[in-house]
């Protein structure tokens, strides 16, 4: 193939040439399975501009790279020999620019590949990204759940500690309670008074010691009221009547042991008994009495 059709093919393909210059190189096609085969070449890389990504910014050492071969091929494109084979009707100066652009063009191209394969490159590395990403956002969002499922459950043993403090404490109260009694029983100023009932099986004792408010009553044999009643407890004094004091249920097994505090010492009062009342009690004792005792 002559050298200079060759020069011309590339600008022939971007369809750059003059009449007279694609007069000649459709000439050579028409001759030449080399400069078809190359025509053809050329086609297949122009045809990738179409696919080519958008401009972006190239880095600056690839820049003065780029720059340096188009000067060098610009430089190495002006002394052209003139070919003895083929008269051009075209001016001297106007091939110098040809053989220039068509440098241009080879260095475009080139660094249009070197973009693409940068794109497919930064492509490939977002993509792992992503699925990296991806997955720790699945690995978080699986160790937030463990963490609420800990927070649920330790809220839990949380509650249930509670439950069983509450507890403990009430039964340290119980004790407590039940050591003072014991110990107020025990005591020899205590002294007892029979509280005795017109029903059957119903008994009970009061305790309380001479010039102190607190008393122990302990009950056996109350039947166990329905619901809207309740047993209230009374002081009863000559001067200002009955007095009333605690309301109280029993369970079924009809026992209950009660600590009351008087409003005033246990000798100023002459009676006390139990009644049954609305639930809520009453200022005032109903006729329904269930124990009386004279102090």
């Amino acid at each position: 193939m002559d050298e200079h059709i060759r020069e011309l093919l590339p600008a022939f393909v971007l369809g750059a040439l003059d009449a007279d210059e694609v007069f000649l190189v459709e000439q050579h096609l028409r001759t030449s399975k080399e400069v078809r085969a190359e025509v053809a070449e050329l086609r297949t890389v122009a045809g990738l501009l179409s696919y080519a990504p958008e401009q972006q910014q190239l880095p600056a050492h690839v820049k003065r790279q780029l720059f340096a071969r188009i000067g060098a091929t610009a430089e190495l494109s002006f002394p052209q020999t003139v070919h003895t084979n083929y008269k051009s009707h075209t001016p001297p100066s106007f091939n110098y620019f040809a053989s220039w652009g068509r440098g241009v063009f080879a260095m475009v191209v080139v660094a249009l590949l070197v973009l693409m394969g940068t794109n497919v490159y930064a492509y490939s590395l977002l993509h792992s990204t992503n699925r990296q990403f991806a997955q720790l956002t699945a690995d978080y969002q699986t160790v937030n759940d463990q963490l609420n499922a800990t927070r649920v459950e330790l809220q839990t043993v949380t509650d249930e500690t509670e439950q069983l403090r509450q507890q403990m404490t009430t039964l340290v109260d119980i004790q407590r309670a039940q050591q003072q009694d014991f110990a107020f029983l025990a005591s020899s100023a205590t002294e007892g008074h029979l509280l005795t009932s017109e029903i059957t099986g119903v008994e009970g004792k009061m305790y309380a010691q001479p010039g102190h408010n607190r008393v122990v009553l302990v009950l056996h044999g109350l039947q166990q009221l329905e619901s809207g009643a309740t047993y209230q407890f009374w002081f009863a004094t000559a001067d200002e009547g009955q007095i009333p004091s605690t309301t109280f249920n029993v369970e079924q097994h009809g026992i209950i042991e009660l600590s009351i505090e008087a409003p005033e010492p246990i000798d100023v009062y002459q009676e006390v008994m139990v009644t049954v009342e609305a639930d809520g009690g009453a200022q005032t004792p109903s006729n329904d009495v269930v124990l009386t005792a004279s102090i």
